[in-house]
C-alpha cells in the first residue's frame, strides 16, 4: 500500500477503514463497475478531500443539503487517478464478460 506522505494515511484507524469500505465493496472498482466492468479496487477515495473537510477523513457518507453520499470509495488506480485528474494508463477487467 503506497502512502501520498500524509501521516492520516498511516493511522491505525484509517487503515482499518479502508480495509472496511474495500470490503463493503467486495474489493470492486465502484466507477467501473457502475459501467459493467469488473476492476479490483486498490485505493478508498475521499469524495471530500480531507485537506478541505478534516472532520470527514474518517466518515463513510456525508450529509449536505441534497441528501446523504458516500464519502469513501473503492476505486482502481486509474479511476482514482482520474478523479484527481492525473495521467493514467489504460486497464484490463479481471475477468470477461460472456454475457
Amino acid at each position: 500500500m503506497k502512502y501520498s506522505g500524509n501521516p492520516f494515511y498511516t493511522t491505525y484507524k484509517w487503515r482499518k477503514l479502508r480495509k472496511e469500505v474495500l470490503q463493503s465493496d467486495k474489493n470492486e472498482c465502484q466507477d467501473c463497475k457502475a459501467t459493467g466492468i469488473y476492476i479490483k479496487a486498490e485505493h478508498v477515495h475521499h469524495e471530500k478531500s480531507i485537506e478541505k473537510y478534516p472532520e470527514l477523513a474518517l466518515e463513510k457518507y456525508y450529509t449536505d443539503g441534497i441528501g446523504t453520499h458516500r464519502q469513501l470509495i473503492s476505486l482502481c488506480e486509474e479511476c482514482h487517478m482520474k478523479r484527481h485528474d492525473y495521467q493514467h494508463k489504460p486497464k484490463e477487467p479481471l475477468t470477461v464478460e460472456r454475457w
